[in-house]
């Protein structure tokens, strides 16, 4: 069978088609911007995508600690353990249909990713996060999980609160900080500020009192 070759028209200079081989079907040409090789599922995802139309959240996953009593063999101490390394962490999220993952921290069992992402918000639906251990020689295994309901996500909004949501007994505690709902004043171009400058304040202070309680060492405080 000929080969089937799909190509990306007017990428220019700088997006030269690259060949990646697909088995006995034949060849898929993706576009590669600056020499990265694009996401052959993301290419034609994206043009269809479009702006959030309605509230979105900010979903800020600060870190997690994972309990170790001493020397004891607890339920975290199964994870890694190569050389005395500890584990690899990262975390899946999900709200409704929407689902993301931070970046990995190794050998820690506290992780801190400091990750936002805005999300499309359903005031009806909670969040679920997953803490993962990474692992290069094997499958990825499961730390620990929890739920926030719909109704804690609110109320955490409007106090301006962060959530520490439990992973399981005795595994340790997850860091949320959820920010919204907001409503974008600039959907039609108009960059104002409105509302934008208020949020940003916001944050700002929050992370304030974040860092200030990191310094007394308070943060992630199990009875917080």
């Amino acid at each position: 069978m000929a080969p089937i070759v799909a190509a990306f028209a007017g990428l220019g200079a700088m997006g030269a088609p690259a060949a990646l081989g697909i088995g006995a079907v034949g060849t898929l040409m993706v576009p590669a911007v600056g020499g990265v090789v694009m996401n052959p599922s993301k290419a034609w995802r994206t043009p269809f995508s479009g702006p959030i139309k309605g509230d979105a959240v900010l979903v800020e996953i600060y870190g997690a600690d994972l309990f170790v009593k001493g020397d004891d063999k607890s339920a975290n101490m199964k994870f890694d353990g190569w050389f005395g390394r500890k584990p690899d962490c990262y975390v899946r999220f999900q709200h409704g249909s929407q689902k993301g993952q931070t970046q990995v921290e190794g050998n820690t069992f506290s992780p801190r990713f400091y990750e936002t992402r805005k999300l499309a918000y359903d005031k009806k639906k909670g969040f679920e996060f997953q803490v993962w251990e990474s692992d290069v020689l094997s499958k990825d295994r499961i730390v620990g999980r929890c739920w926030v309901s719909a109704n804690k996500a609110k109320a955490a909004m409007k106090s301006g609160t962060p959530v520490l949501a439990k992973l399981g007994a005795g595994i340790g505690r997850l860091k949320v900080l959820f920010t919204g709902p907001l409503a974008y004043a600039d959907r039609q171009g108009n960059l104002t500020g409105v509302g934008e400058t208020q949020t940003r304040k916001k944050m700002n202070d929050l992370y304030s009192q974040v860092h200030a309680q990191e310094v007394a060492g308070t943060t992630m405080d199990p009875d917080g």
